[in-house]
């Protein structure tokens, strides 16, 4: 999973504490380990960031429509993806952390899920 290259429109991030909680800071991506303005391997920086990828990218807005927030590549397989978004940010989980089942889905397996949201006042 490490190997998938990535690139995000997404030229600031927000830093986050010792519990993941954002700071209030935001900033540049510009030489640090989430510069994905470039494609480049997950796992690339993965070891230059404490407890992995776990942070808010914020997206470049180019108007009111949908803007492309990123690409994806798989170089094994050559699947590709896009991702586009009218939203002014994307977490960016890169899996690393906590005890989560496997997000991997091989041929013949099913995928079973269901989420609630529930409003309430």
């Amino acid at each position: 999973m490490f190997d998938q290259e990535v690139r995000f429109s997404c030229p600031f991030y927000l830093p986050v504490d010792f519990t993941l909680m954002p700071t209030g800071e935001v900033l540049s991506v510009s030489g640090t380990p989430f510069d994905f303005t470039t494609s480049k391997p997950i796992g690339q920086d993965l070891s230059k960031v404490a407890g992995g990828y776990d942070h808010c990218l914020v997206v470049k807005r180019g108007g009111r429509g949908l803007d492309l927030l990123c690409r994806c590549h798989d170089t094994n397989s050559e699947r590709r993806m896009e991702v586009w978004t009218n939203q002014a940010g994307v977490q960016f989980y890169s899996g690393n952390i906590g005890h989560f089942l496997s997000c991997i889905l091989r041929p013949g397996q099913q995928y079973h899920h269901r989420s609630v949201h529930h409003f309430s006042v």
